[in-house]
Order: C-alpha cells, then sequence, then structure tokens
C-alpha cells in the first residue's frame, strides 16, 4: 500500500491529504505556505510496511496483538509468554510494522541459536522488503 506523506509537516493521515489539480497537497498545514501554492509542494510516497502472511489470526491472538501493540505505543514493557506453536512471533507483528513504518528498529534477543535463525528466516520471508541482520554467538549477517 502506497500512501503521501506531507515534507512540510511529515503528515500521512489520508483524511488530511487534499487533491489539487491531481496533485496532493495537506490540510492540516497549507496555511503554513504562505506565498506557495498547494501544489506546488513535491510530495513523497511512502510505502508502508505489511506482513506479506497468508493467514490470519484468531479472535483471541487478534486480542493480545492488539493489546502488545498499545503497550509498545505507550513505552511499555510486554513479555509474550506462551507454549510453542501458539502464534508468539506473529502476535508481535502489529508492533514490528509501527515500529518500521515510524522509521524505529526492532531487535529479537533469543537465547537459543537454532531459533534465532528460524525467526529470521520466518521475518524474511514475511518482511521481503525489510532489510534485516541475524546475529547470534559468533556470527554476524549483515
Amino acid at each position: 500500500m502506497i500512501f503521501f506523506v506531507c515534507p512540510v509537516c511529515n503528515n500521512s493521515d489520508e483524511k488530511y491529504i487534499g487533491y489539487l489539480n491531481n496533485k496532493p497537497y495537506c490540510r492540516k498545514c497549507i496555511s503554513l505556505r504562505r506565498g506557495k501554492r498547494a501544489n506546488d509542494i513535491n510530495f513523497t510516497n511512502k510505502e508502508i510496511i505489511k506482513a506479506k502472511i497468508d493467514y490470519g489470526l484468531t479472535d483471541t491472538q487478534q486480542k493480545a496483538s492488539n493489546e502488545i501493540l498499545n503497550y509498545v505505543k505507550n513505552n511499555k514493557s510486554v513479555i509474550v509468554n506462551a507454549v510453542c506453536g501458539a502464534g508468539k512471533t506473529e502476535l508481535v507483528y502489529q508492533a514490528i510494522e509501527y515500529f518500521i513504518n515510524n522509521n524505529k528498529k526492532v531487535a529479537f534477543a533469543i537465547p537459543r541459536k537454532d531459533v534465532c535463525k528460524e525467526i529470521y528466516l520466518r521475518l524474511k520471508k514475511d518482511y521481503p522488503n525489510v532489510s534485516m541482520s541475524l546475529v547470534y554467538g559468533g556470527h554476524n549477517k549483515i
């Protein structure tokens, strides 16, 4: 999905993006442009990063994912504790996407090398356009 980002105020909220002569302009900061016509501002396109997965979350998983996202948006720590195969990785995808789409970095800290490799491969598959590194004891693939 592509959306426009205002080069003046960095607004990307679609409800504040208008069009004049088929060119986008920002309704939030148009009063700041004194003397410049709305269509003289060059907008940039930005791709929204979203996981490329062929399945959805269960209602319970979606609720947990929403809660995790709410915690991280409010700068709070959260621990996800569940059995193997419960979908812990997918539960944090919304949080990952929130950080990436806001130009932040994400790291996973995992004590087992085999799990590091497995998660790295899954994330590379689910986020093919995101640059990532695999780092574990004695290995640093950047």
